[in-house]
């Protein structure tokens, strides 16, 4: 496994004991949560400010999303908080795993975007589309998609679908997958195209306002809960007493309004 770069969110915990092989949760009560990059970085330390001294989390940032839950499925992190419903089943279902929620904290929105139109009711017969090529986000944007009125998709195909479950597309519009790093770079040449939140901000926009077509984000839509994101547990660890209390203190209020505050629409809380 690539090397794991640790980032300690309040203080430097050393402990020489540490034992890869322990039961999720040490002595001295460290909790390891891995991560993907640096983005959350600021809602652990509110969820830190919460819990107090008594329970000291470590985020460990890891290169990807398969080496995430492997690092949990191998004991070398005690939670994952960085993929939504629809990867963790994918995952669980490619791996023959039973990883499973704790608990949901929020969700990123994946809208339509474009350069060079102003409104869906724009588009023209053959339009060029792009979608991202990862099976979950893919899945998403072609249902995204769909619930614009855009083209529809086979009921049997679940939560990721592909292009090829596609039973209506009315104006036989051009769908391509494209890495979703290059999609806000490319809609210059193309019609419309989706990417997950994070990149539209990264390109100087909003993913909510910034768009020409945006599915309202309702924590209560049981139609977005396989994108809802989530905290990731081993399932012999679900009722670790340690563990329901940093979900008490991240669903907090005032977790929830540093991410409203902060994250310009990237992030939506969910409870």
């Amino acid at each position: 496994m690539k090397k794991i770069v640790q980032y300690l969110i309040i203080g430097i915990v050393f402990v020489c004991s540490l034992l890869s092989g322990h039961n999720s949760v040490y002595a001295s009560e460290i909790v390891k949560i891995a991560v993907i990059g640096d983005s959350t970085y600021g809602i652990w330390e509110v969820v830190q400010e919460n819990l107090g001294d008594e329970i000291q989390i470590e985020l460990v940032d890891l290169s990807d999303p398969v080496n995430a839950n492997r690092a949990l499925l191998e004991e070398e992190v005690d939670l994952a908080a960085f993929q939504h419903y629809a990867a963790l089943r994918q995952f669980n279902a490619d791996n023959g795993t039973e990883l499973t929620a704790v608990t949901e904290t929020f969700i990123s929105p994946m809208n339509i975007l474009s350069d060079n139109i102003d409104s869906l009711d724009e588009l023209q017969e053959s339009d060029q589309v792009i979608i991202p090529e990862s099976p979950t986000n893919r899945g998403r944007a072609l249902k995204v998609l769909e619930h614009a009125g855009l083209i529809e998709i086979n009921a049997d195909a679940g939560q990721s679908p592909e292009i090829t479950d596609i039973v209506k597309n009315d104006l036989n519009l051009q769908i391509k997958e494209v890495d979703q790093a290059l999609i806000m770079s490319a809609l210059q040449d193309v019609t419309i195209g989706l990417t997950v939140a994070n990149n539209v901000l990264d390109a100087g926009l909003d993913p909510i306002d910034d768009v020409i077509y945006a599915i309202d984000i309702n924590p209560e839509d049981q139609s977005l809960e396989p994108y809802f994101n989530l905290i990731v547990s081993r399932p012999d660890n679900l009722d670790n007493d340690v563990f329901q209390k940093i979900i008490e203190a991240y669903r907090q209020d005032n977790v929830k309004e540093f991410i409203l505050a902060e994250y310009n629409n990237t992030m939506i809380p969910v409870w």
